[in-house]
């Protein structure tokens, strides 16, 4: 049985390998721009997510006592064995209610995928900016994110929190 539970300091390395496994390589834009191969680590990215970890209020999703699957406030992550089973709309539920409990006025996200946005959208946030990919182009011309289809867009979603918004 599958349970969401605060992410605690303890969990920090288990947290980054599998985000290590599950997400770096295959979030649309560290894949378009080939930043990491699957199971390698990345200072920077590991960095950002350390420290959004420390915040307190990032949610996992555990099954007994590992941790496969993770949302970290920033991030949907869900390994590949457990995709399509409703995980990632459990953690972004979860994390909702996180936010609504510690007081946030409004939760955001920065949904890099179709996939993503497709979720953040079915919790009621709504498009606030969208940055196409297919914009982006380097100096000679060539087109910077190569991102597969479905995702075509960054879109940063919103959603208002609080007594009229349950």
């Amino acid at each position: 049985m599958v349970r969401y539970i605060n992410i605690t300091p303890k969990m920090t390395d288990a947290v980054i390998q599998h985000l290590r496994e599950n997400f770096f390589a295959d979030e649309p834009l560290n894949k378009a721009v080939a930043l990491c191969e699957r199971g390698e680590s990345h200072a920077a990215l590991e960095q950002m997510c350390i420290a959004t970890m420390n915040d307190g209020h990032s949610v996992a999703a555990v099954e007994g006592d590992i941790v496969d699957r993770i949302l970290e406030c920033r991030i949907i992550s869900v390994s590949e064995q457990a995709r399509g089973k409703g995980v990632a709309k459990g953690l972004m539920e979860k994390s909702i209610e996180q936010a609504k409990t510690n007081g946030f006025r409004l939760f955001k996200a920065d949904a890099t995928g179709a996939y993503s946005q497709r979720i953040c959208s079915s919790f009621g946030m709504e498009p606030i900016s969208t940055v196409r990919y297919d914009n982006y182009f380097d100096e000679e011309g060539r087109l910077v994110f190569q991102v597969p289809p479905p995702h075509e867009a960054l879109v940063v979603m919103v959603k208002k929190l609080g007594d009229d918004n349950q």
